[in-house]
């Protein structure tokens, strides 16, 4: 009975096809953000963005020059391939908002694998054009220019500029993490010398937190909630931020908390030794 069973084929389950129009999408997203008068102004398109359009048409146009995938190709229907600019508006949309791979198919109309791709390609894309440049090691004057500003606040500026830092990601692997980091600190840097005129003097760590993904045009997702963001230093000090490490291994206050440690123990336990 049992062989018999196992000698059952398998019915195999048919893939899903659905038709996406791809071509309709591109020109809906040229109409929205990209012609010469957009249906969404500059503001929005920051906001949304994180970064200003010409900023993104750099990104864009570096990756589809370097980059064969966002590079537009026919498939065996002899239809083209989604735009550099549709792929490259998923993965800064995932990077943005932290949302799952298959939420941007309903404005996009990219499938989840895609979307996957797309990110994995920008990150390392991004990484692989830019890091040379806004990594670099800083000078003196560097770091000179950035206590004076105070730039430690610009984590929580980060976090609050791509969300998917700071959502949990059981998604993606480990390496995968370390890029998406490294592609938004160098997005960062890039935004910051795109704004340097008006950023040196305005920090606003809740610039992004009325953006709710509800208000994205394409998007049915209601439950959408905003976030705060919280500098980690509301005032920060940096000469007792730098004493902090040396004094915790500092021998003298060690043999201190080591003597307070052992007399809270004989105070609460001494008592009960010797039964």
């Amino acid at each position: 009975m049992q062989q018999q069973q196992e000698d059952v084929p398998r019915q195999r389950k048919r893939r899903e096809v659905i038709p996406r129009n791809r071509e309709a999408t591109h020109d809906q997203l040229v109409v929205d953000y990209f012609s010469e008068q957009p249906l969404y102004g500059d503001d929005k398109f920051r906001r949304r963005f994180r970064m200003r359009k010409p900023l993104f048409m750099k990104i864009v146009n570096q990756l589809s020059e370097t980059d064969r995938f966002f590079q537009q190709h026919p498939d065996a229907s002899m239809r083209l391939g989604a735009s550099p600019i549709q792929k490259c508006t998923a993965a800064i949309r995932m990077l943005a908002y932290g949302c799952a791979a298959d939420q941007v198919d309903e404005y996009l109309k990219l499938r989840e694998t895609t979307a996957r791709h797309c990110i994995t390609h920008f990150v390392d894309g991004v990484i692989r054009e830019f890091s040379a440049e806004y990594l670099r090691k800083p000078t003196p004057e560097d770091m000179n220019r950035l206590l004076i500003e105070g730039d430690e606040r610009g984590f929580p500026v980060l976090q609050a500029r791509f969300a998917i830092i700071r959502r949990p990601a059981l998604a993606w692997s480990v390496e995968m993490l370390w890029k998406i980091v490294m592609a938004c600190i160098i997005m960062h840097n890039m935004i910051v010398e795109d704004e340097r005129e008006s950023y040196l003097n305005y920090w606003d760590p809740n610039e992004f937190a009325t953006e709710q993904l509800e208000y994205l045009a394409g998007t049915s997702n209601r439950r959408a909630t905003t976030f705060t963001v919280t500098p980690r230093y509301q005032n920060p000090n940096l000469t007792t931020l730098m004493a902090t490490p040396k004094n915790l291994h500092d021998k003298q206050n060690h043999m201190s908390l080591k003597q307070d440690l052992v007399e809270h123990l004989w105070a609460k336990f001494g008592h009960t030794s010797n039964r």
